[in-house]
């Protein structure tokens, strides 16, 4: 536990530290087990999600979520799960492996603490250390996230372990310290993908320290990245894509719609966000304050943000002076990438909440070396002035203790009923089913499970972000014999245009931090809905000329995103919104098409289509052209005609020339949703043989939902079913 050498003055203080960071564990056991009514159930949906990969692996299908499925990319952290699989061997299923989760948490708390007080004693001293790890041990998110059965305690544990083993290194040249180091650069990318940054941090201290002794090799960091690129290159033999699914859905630079100046003004709001509000105990989000009826969260004491920025920057002063950067450099540069780690993703703050933990060390061994530089102003009594900043930040911190660990029983037993009611119905399916949260359904079930979200199934992982329409495209593409019957999700996900028959159980979820929604639902699929929406319209006397899949998502993918913020500062939503105000995308006309997808999460209310366009070419022999349209209004039923009609226009792509037919012009509504419009009169007015056919609804912006065009060609006058 301890692998360098420890003074004697220091083995009974961290002996009592250690004592503390178990007992802890042992409070917080008899906690959760309590609140879920002698059960224990750890308190994320997105814990189970590691456990559902480790039992795989250990049936020897580490890349498949579920028996029957294909491989998918969803693993984001490999080496937390490969400590997992000898549980699942040893036979350590069901709720013993969330024991085997909440005990590895429990050995690498303790470890956390011991090695925040030997690398803030090498940083600053004694006093600061025993500070330092009394703050570790009086953060109740810390605590929290380390037990909740994430890789949050492992990936914590690593980057101080780095940080300790360079320093111990840069001062006693000890072999077995460089060795430790470029272990925890290797593993530290497989434990969450922000641990590259890491070993960029150490790369670029590394350059800066150049011609000095005792010297590490440049090289070392990016030896270190190698088991990362061998697990990429799997990702890609085995799914084709390397990136691991987390990133594609969350990470604001892999978004098909946030244009790169966007991102980074995105990126801004959340730093900022982080540092007025997070740092200062307010929950970053109005609508996530609303929802929990107070705007206050104790994560770290009051004061520390500030002593930590003022840590960083003193100590990068102070090593530039003496023209020797080493571990206060090296500290800053990690605590700053780190933050930035998390401002790089657009997901609801609910969710980047535990991403933020394993930062709170390094922020409070700069905010310790803080207290020294200030105590150095106070000359004799620096001694005085260190203990009693010290004390008075482990004061404000001690509450947080109570408050997470009431917090933890409260989502166990949430997580139990959602166990007791959606799980246990699920014991003996062995169909497909669907589900929107992916941890506790397919861990304690044996139904083969699609994650709609994509991140356990790589069918939905690009779907997710284009919206309702591809969602429901890439249900359709599905072979007949693996569609699910089924769908576990949270009704407000969807438009009420989504094809799904009313719940057969809910159970009400009163914390969104640990699931997505507050309402689940089991529903069936309406696959005759699904199925219809693609079929070619049935027009007697016709053929097809060209079709246009709205919901593929191929015009998504092409088209030009903004963000605005007006509809949530008007009207916030009832469950958490990203650290930055909820965006909803709007693209401009284009050579494609034009469209308003108001984002919730990852998932569009409906496909509000404002304009369309494609393309359409002259068939060489040519009867009477007519498009054919599936759209409905948003919110209407399928047999509802549109209202407001709609403006149909022809610009030739030779002359130029743009010819419009008007909504009195034509429309007929021939039910199932499809409306039909006369186009040979407006094509001759446009002239040539290629034309931008634009579909605009009337009033201008009036919102409707297309899944299908087709322009059909028909032999005799008008068009009948």
């Amino acid at each position: 536990m301890f692998p360098f050498s420890i003074d004697r003055e220091d083995r009974r203080a961290l002996l009592l530290l250690a004592a503390t960071a178990l007992l802890e564990v042992c409070l917080l056991f008899v906690v959760a087990w309590k609140a879920a009514g002698g059960h224990f159930m750890l308190p994320l949906d997105d814990a189970y999600i590691h456990l559902q990969y480790a039992r795989q692996a250990a049936h020897g299908d580490p890349l498949v979520y579920t028996s029957g499925m294909q491989p998918s990319a969803g693993m984001t952290s490999p080496f937390y799960v490969l400590l997992l699989v000898p549980a699942m061997i040893a036979g350590m299923t069901g709720v013993k492996g969330a024991l085997a989760a909440f005990a590895l948490g429990a050995v690498l708390w303790p470890l956390l603490v011991v090695w925040a007080y030997q690398l803030a004693k090498r940083l600053a001293n004694q006093a600061c250390a025993l500070i330092a790890a009394s703050l570790v041990l009086a953060n109740g998110h810390l605590l929290w996230c380390s037990l909740s059965g994430m890789e949050t305690a492992l990936f914590s544990v690593l980057v101080v372990g780095a940080l300790l083993a360079a320093q111990v290194f840069w001062r006693t040249e000890q072999g077995h310290a460089r060795l430790l180091l470029i272990a925890c650069l290797a593993l530290l990318p497989l434990t969450r993908p922000e641990g590259a940054l890491v070993a960029v941090a150490f790369l670029a201290v590394l350059l800066l320290r150049r011609g000095e002794t005792p010297r590490i090799s440049a090289i070392a960091p990016l030896l270190a990245l190698v088991p990362l690129a061998a697990w990429l290159g799997l990702l890609k033999y085995a799914t084709g894509d390397w990136r691991p699914a987390g990133l594609t859905i969350k990470g604001l630079v892999s978004h098909p719609y946030i244009r790169p100046w966007e991102a980074v003004g995105f990126a801004s709001e959340t730093l900022s966000s982080i540092a007025t509000r997070f740092y200062a105990n307010e929950i970053p989000d109005d609508a996530y304050a609303a929802f929990k009826g107070t705007r206050s969260m104790p994560y770290v004491p009051v004061g520390l943000g500030l002593l930590a920025a003022f840590g960083a920057a003193f100590a990068v002063i102070t090593e530039f002076r003496a023209r020797r950067f080493g571990g206060g450099t090296l500290l800053a540069i990690v605590w700053i990438a780190g933050l930035c780690s998390v401002a790089a993703s657009w997901i609801p703050f609910v969710h980047q909440q535990r991403y933020l933990a394993p930062w709170t060390v390094p922020a409070i061994l700069l905010a310790t070396m803080a207290l020294r530089r200030i105590g150095q102003l106070f000359q004799q009594l620096e001694q005085t002035a260190v203990t009693a900043g010290g004390i008075a930040l482990i004061v404000l911190s001690l509450p947080s203790v109570g408050f997470w660990m009431a917090e933890y029983g409260r989502n166990s037993r949430d997580i139990y009923n959602l166990l007791r009611v959606g799980s246990f119905p699920l014991q003996e399916e062995r169909r497909p089913i669907a589900v929107t949260d992916a941890g506790v359904l397919a861990y304690y079930s044996n139904a083969p499970v699609y994650d709609l979200v994509g991140l356990c199934s790589r069918e939905f992982t690009k779907s997710t972000l284009q919206g309702e329409g591809a969602t429901l495209d890439a249900l359709r593409l599905l072979p007949t014999e693996r569609r699910p019957h089924s769908v576990v999700t949270y009704r407000e996900w969807f438009s009420s245009n989504f094809p799904l028959k009313p719940a057969s159980w809910t159970v009400s979820i009163p914390r969104t931090s640990i699931t997505s929604g507050t309402s689940l639902g089991m529903f069936e699929i309406d696959w005759d809905a699904i199925d219809r929406a693609g079929e070619a319209p049935p027009i007697v006397g016709s053929r097809v000329i060209l079709e246009v899949d709205v919901a593929s998502g191929q015009s998504e993918r092409a088209a030009a995103y903004r963000a605005h913020f007006d509809d949530y500062e008007r009207d916030p939503k009832a469950w958490p919104q990203p650290l930055a105000p909820v965006l909803d995308f709007s693209r401009e006309n284009d050579s494609d098409t034009s469209a308003t997808m108001p984002m919730l999460a990852g998932a569009d209310g409906a496909r509000r289509v404002i304009a369309d366009e494609f393309q359409l070419r002259a068939p060489e022999t040519r009867g009477d052209l007519h498009l054919v349209m599936r759209a409905i209004e948003a919110g209407a039923s399928e047999s509802t005609p549109m209202d407001s009609g709609f403006v149909i226009s022809a610009t030739s792509r030779s002359t130029g020339f743009r010819a419009l037919l008007p909504p009195d012009a034509g429309g007929d509504f021939i039910g199932s949703g499809l409306v039909v419009y006369p186009l040979n009169d407006l094509l001759d007015r446009a002239g040539g043989s290629e034309w931008v056919i634009t579909v605009e609804a009337v009033p201008a912006g009036a919102p409707f939902i297309s899944s299908h065009y087709w322009i059909i060609e028909t032999r005799h006058e008008g068009v009948s079913q």
